[in-house]
């Protein structure tokens, strides 16, 4: 099935007067975020360079222009800028976003400026400071780590190390406390790298999941 001839109809004027039917781009509709944690319904995904919707879409589902309940189910609009990128694109993308900023903090004209040159330049420049707070129960092995984006001043102030905690209960809890900067280069790879983590609707409902969003288009 594909995505825009299960949308709506809705009917309208042209330039000339007369009355024509488009299709309706603008109607949205989601997934309850309750189920995407149902393992039975969806499963998790980690986007490999080259991958694309539709290279998923059939390898999971054997057919390509199922590609949309890949982009469906992570409620991604814009794949261009919402899909991560590959390593040659995300260098490009880094370079055409800082070879500005680089050419205003040396003084040069921007198109002089070479990929050789912003790369470690942004690779040296702070974008945020960070306080990272990880907790460990010594009794269960689980973990967590909580990162927080501080000021310098409070940067300055952190005191990093391990502190073990000894509850009535006899639970015992290591927490270890450190600190980073976090460059732009890191902050950019952050972004896009968050970006790999997909849900995938199990294969074996994809066409019941088709049907439902066929009929609640319809309605």
């Amino acid at each position: 099935m594909k995505y825009f001839e299960t949308l709506p109809k809705v009917s309208t004027i042209d330039y000339s007067g007369n009355k024509i039917l488009m299709t309706n781009l603008m109607v949205r509709s989601e997934i309850v975020p309750s189920l995407l944690k149902n393992p039975l319904l969806f499963y998790s995904y980690n986007i490999k360079d080259g991958d694309s919707p539709e290279i998923i879409a059939t390898k999971y589902y054997d057919d390509s222009y199922r590609y949309w309940i890949v982009l469906f189910a992570n409620q991604i609009i814009d794949p261009e800028w919402d899909w991560p990128m590959n390593s040659a694109l995300f260098g490009n993308y880094i370079f055409e976003k800082y070879k500005a900023e680089y050419a205003k903090d040396y003084d040069v004209p921007v198109n002089s400026v070479t990929p050789s040159q912003v790369i470690p330049f942004v690779q040296a420049q702070t974008q945020n400071y960070v306080k990272s707070v990880t907790t460990i129960d010594n009794t269960s092995g689980k973990s967590n780590t909580i990162n927080y984006f501080i000021d310098y001043i409070a940067y300055s102030l952190v005191d990093e190390g391990t502190l073990v905690r000894n509850f009535p209960t006899g639970q015992q809890v290591t927490q270890i406390t450190t600190k980073y900067i976090e460059t732009y280069y890191d902050y950019e790879e952050r972004l896009n790298e968050a970006r790999r983590s997909i849900f995938l609707v199990n294969a074996k409902y994809v066409s019941e999941f088709e049907l439902q969003f066929y009929n609640l288009m319809k309605m």
